[in-house]
């Protein structure tokens, strides 16, 4: 049997990292540094790179392999900006503008029972 090839460990920051948007411990600091000596080491957020910073550190491109905050809209690798992107870049401020109006003109016209309090 083959030895099994380089390997990658991706960690969510929130709930898993981190108690939900507190700040890593040491010790868990720590064991990743420790971890990232044998392994390469990324970080996943749902929040964005300034809030994932927060949490992890100033340094935190330079401290993991990969970081991908926004859910991986955004990614570094090696401590660099690798690719950046978003729905509006992606679609388009047309197409944008459209599916805001259609999703707006949908939402208001749902029949919900208690759209306001009894008077």
């Amino acid at each position: 049997m083959a030895a099994p090839g380089p390997a990658l460990c991706l960690f969510d920051v929130d709930g898993t990292l981190t108690a939900p948007r507190q700040k890593i411990t040491k010790e868990m600091d720590d064991f990743l540094q420790n971890l990232r000596q044998k392994i390469k080491i990324g970080v996943v957020g749902g929040s964005d790179f300034e809030k994932v910073q927060e949490q992890l550190g100033n340094d935190v491109v330079e401290k993991y392999d990969y970081v991908f905050p926004e859910n991986g809209l955004v990614a570094y690798k090696d401590g660099k900006l690798l690719c950046k992107q978003n729905i509006q870049s992606h679609l388009g401020e047309a197409l944008i503008q459209d599916l805001i109006n259609y999703c707006l003109s949908y939402i208001a016209k749902i029949k919900l029972p208690k759209k306001r309090k009894k008077i």
